[in-house]
């Protein structure tokens, strides 16, 4: 059985799972918006802990809404970073 891909992609403003199958059509998606911090003017930061935390979550809830288990999933990350 061909494996479904699982697309962690990175943002500025959010974190989001793309669930494809073997035809390439996306079957499930989950997404968080990324909690900017700015600690004073001019600053922009990301709580690395949360942001982890938000990875799995989509992930998971992506996984889950398709009806696989990780298992059923190979997985490739991307991130967009000025």
């Amino acid at each position: 059985m061909l494996k479904s891909t699982a697309v962690l992609d990175v943002g500025t403003t959010s974190v989001r799972c793309f669930i494809y199958n073997e035809n390439f059509s996306v079957i499930s998606t989950a997404s968080r918006e990324v909690e900017i911090l700015i600690p004073q003017h001019g600053h922009n930061e990301i709580e690395p802990e949360k942001l982890f935390t938000d990875c799995v979550w989509v992930i998971s809830e992506a996984v889950k809404n398709a009806g696989l288990t990780f298992d059923d999933i190979v997985l490739a990350i991307t991130t967009q970073r000025s």
